[in-house]
């Protein structure tokens, strides 16, 4: 069975951008379930916010190598409950994705809340940079042929 990334995160987190990048096309559609795509599987922000649904999250990692947990810089909120990531038997990257200047101030809030989350590693990223996107999906690739 082919194993895909893994990527869930609430609105405004970069999701569809990330997906992008992974799958190499520009035109996907995006759904309000859970969706499969040759290199990805993307979880809707609903699902972070049902209680009920989070298992279905930890569920679906059956079918990935790894976990892209997003996390926008510039949330109003806590999105990832401690230890949460801990839950998964496969490599969870924590993803700080900001987008604009002003969004830097709350980088340590967001390492703060992945580190108490539980990822593996905390990587940061400007979706609007080519070069730190290329980065990460080197990142990605490297942790992905780690779990083949």
């Amino acid at each position: 069975m082919r194993k895909r990334v893994l990527i869930i995160g609430p609105e405004g987190s970069g999701k569809k951008r990330i997906v992008q990048l992974l799958e190499r096309k520009s035109d996907l559609s995006f759904r309000s379930s859970v969706t499969y795509y040759s290199e990805t599987i993307v979880v809707p922000s609903a699902y972070l916010r049902s209680q009920g649904m989070l298992q279905h999250i930890i569920a679906t990692q059956q079918k990935a190598d790894s976990i892209l947990m997003l996390l926008p810089s510039s949330r109003q909120f806590r999105v990832y409950s401690p230890n949460f990531a801990n839950v998964f038997r496969i490599p969870v990257l924590g993803i700080i994705v900001h987008q604009k200047e002003g969004d830097l101030e709350c980088l340590e809030d967001c390492r703060k809340e992945l580190v108490e989350a539980g990822v593996d590693s905390i990587y940061q990223v400007d979706l609007n940079q080519s070069e730190q996107c290329q980065e990460l999906l080197a990142t990605v690739n490297v942790i992905r042929k780690g779990q083949e």
